[in-house]
């Protein structure tokens, strides 16, 4: 059964009842003095400014980058001979982030760019508008005028402000759960794409983890132990978090296949166990989200110099009323599961993240709302004719008649002014 936030007494009720037909309670967080809190504690103000402080943001890096994506025919790449689109007015959607947990976007956009066969497209023939998307994302859309082309390549600029994470773990211990959570952060208990927090399996999961007693600690307790317990599930792992195409060029996420549930499986890559733990807190009533990125590779040195490619990034983000989206790195925790980790202290990689300052986030969906995407999903999306792509495709790896290159570049650029600041509550 799937386990719904507490957003009515009758829901409350429910859930009461659920709790005690699962059987006698035993604690999700062993800890020696275990800190009991109750669905019935006074609702909490989420957006209380006199609330402590939690969550911390310091060190801040300002950073320029752009993310360009550059979609050629398929016969022009495989050289079958000259295969031409005849497209109408088309729209590409590019993913920013405008407020986030470690980030702040500079209100002056540094614009958008077209080339249609390497022709650059005067601005004039262009329509940039940028539009908020949910809690703090934002798209710009470029729509380009009517053409016959083999390549197009479309690039936007950005100024960002990123920060390092830090966590008063003590404090966020002492937060109980919410009667309801805010509007502002519902839909991210809901379904979505690749999130699937109604699937059996992941509802089984949470009933099992819990043994009816998933109220019966702090959600931050409860966040830590089902994540924990989530990547313990993964035996097959791949921790790669780009697909690549020809010429190595950046193609879209590494999707494994079994997306949300990948976990349950046992086998995934590091884009399906980010999948697999948000599904699991949505599941069990903790708004939670994919934060989609990119970064520079890791250990990349080439000519005895730090290399410049770039690939695809995931993390996660869960919230806790008055302190906001607390950031979690599977893919590093996943390499410590096996290890002792115990509950009760901290742990580095959860709260604690001294690298998000680089780590470029852009979205929290792989795929811009209303937009459809060329051949894998890759953050952008299109709209227009003859275009026409959904995520069905991918199981079937189906490409229609485009395929992409993605490139993200970044370059720090100074300090930020401020030291240290207290993250945004609801972004």
């Amino acid at each position: 059964m799937h386990t719904q936030p507490l957003l009515s007494r009758q829901r409350l009720l429910a859930s009461l009842l659920f709790a005690l037909f699962l059987g006698a309670p035993v604690a999700l967080a062993q800890s020696k003095d275990p800190l009991q809190t109750s669905p019935s504690a006074a609702p909490i103000v989420s957006d209380d400014e006199n609330a402590p402080v939690v969550l911390l943001r310091r060190a801040p890096k300002i950073s320029e980058i752009e993310f360009e994506v550059m979609v050629g025919s398929q016969g022009s790449v495989n050289q079958n001979g000259p295969v031409l689109w005849q497209l109408g007015p088309t729209t590409f959607t590019l993913p920013l982030l405008q407020k986030g947990t470690s980030v702040d976007l500079d209100p002056s956009f540094g614009g958008a760019r077209v080339w249609i066969e390497g022709k650059e497209v005067p601005s004039s023939q262009l329509k940039i508008v940028m539009q908020p998307a949910v809690a703090g994302a934002t798209k710009v859309d470029v729509t380009i005028p009517s053409a016959n082309c083999a390549s197009i390549r479309v690039n936007i600029r950005a100024l960002l402000q990123l920060w390092k994470i830090e966590i008063d773990e003590v404090a966020a211990r002492k937060i109980a759960w919410p009667r309801e959570w805010p509007e502002s952060v519902r839909p991210f208990l809901a379904e979505d794409d690749f999130i699937r927090p109604s699937d059996p399996l992941i509802a089984s999961f949470v009933q099992q983890t819990a043994k009816g007693n998933l109220r019966g600690v702090p959600p931050y307790d409860a966040a830590k132990e089902l994540v924990l317990g989530t990547l313990k599930c993964l035996k097959q792992y791949s921790a790669q978090y780009t697909v690549r195409g020809w010429n190595g060029s950046i193609r879209g996420l590494n999707f494994g296949g079994n997306f949300s549930n990948a976990a349950m499986l046992g086998n995934g890559t590091s884009v399906d166990a980010a999948l697999s733990c948000v599904a699991v807190l949505r599941n069990a009533g903790i708004p939670s989200r994919v934060v989609y990125g990119g970064t520079r590779e890791n250990s990349a040195v080439r000519g005895g110099e730090r290399s410049s490619s770039t690939t695809y990034i995931t993390w996660c983000e869960f919230y806790l009323p008055t302190a906001g989206w607390i950031p979690f790195d599977p893919a590093f925790l996943k390499s410590r599961v096996n290890g002792t980790m115990d509950l009760t202290k901290p742990w580095k990689g959860f709260g604690n993240m001294d690298w998000l300052d680089e780590w470029i986030p852009y979205s929290y969906t792989p795929i811009p709302r209303g937009t459809n995407c060329a051949d894998w999903p890759a953050l952008w999306g299109w709209t227009g004719p003859s275009v026409g792509w959904t995520p069905q495709n991918l199981l079937n790896n189906n490409p229609q008649s485009a395929i992409t290159a993605v490139t993200l570049r970044f370059t720090s650029r100074s300090r930020g002014k401020v030291d240290s600041e207290p993250a945004p509550r609801l972004p």
